[in-house]
């Protein structure tokens, strides 16, 4: 069996919507409060400048899971890799969103962004979906409103102690069981 490096006691370091916003966040020079994610409660803002909103447009794909005990740790690994789709909406009241909306692109190809996933064990799409206009007309003004959905993989990891099994609940012990007899063919005699 394969011995793991040690890891974080519960899943991937860190929520993939999270790591898409903290990257936007640093290559876009957004201050805090710029970046938002989608289930909180927020107002659009009537202040200029760029605002970033970020939500899970599904709950996620599963790829693929893996289960294992390591002997050597005497520990139970946990793995699901998962696909999420983040919606991106950029909007300003200004020129901002409509002039900086290309720089999202660039900031999830970045070398920031390619750092984060290493660090965090997910994988960023390089191109998102296109940047679609859904400017609209608000009580305060014309939002200028552009959104994106940028796929992101990522391997969810839980930690926990384990123990080897090898007993069935009743107490009998495991066994490998007597190799079923070969098929033999006849020997053909050549006459």
């Amino acid at each position: 069996m394969k011995t793991t490096p040690p890891m974080p006691a519960t899943t991937s370091a860190k929520e993939p919507i999270k790591v898409v916003g903290d990257v936007l966040q640093a290559e876009l020079e957004l201050a805090a409060g710029q970046v938002m994610i989608g289930d909180e409660k927020w107002d659009i803002p009537a202040a200029q400048g760029l605002y970033v909103a970020l939500r899970y447009v599904t709950p996620g794909r599963i790829l693929g899971t893996s289960n294992y005990f390591d002997p050597a740790t005497n520990q139970e690994i946990q793995e699901v890799s998962m696909q999420h789709a983040i919606s991106v909406d950029v909007m300003s009241y200004d020129d901002s969103a409509r002039v900086r909306k290309e720089e999202v692109v660039m900031a999830l190809g970045s070398q920031a962004a390619e750092l984060a996933m290493v660090e965090n064990r997910i994988k960023i799409a390089r191109q998102p979906s296109a940047l679609v206009d859904v400017s609209d007309v608000e009580p305060s003004g014309r939002l200028k409103r552009y959104t994106t959905t940028v796929m992101v993989n990522a391997l969810h990891r839980k930690v926990k102690a384990g123990a080897f099994i090898d007993k069935y609940p009743n107490g009998t012990p495991f066994t490998t069981p007597a190799p079923s007899p070969l098929i033999t063919t006849p020997e053909v005699t050549q006459s």
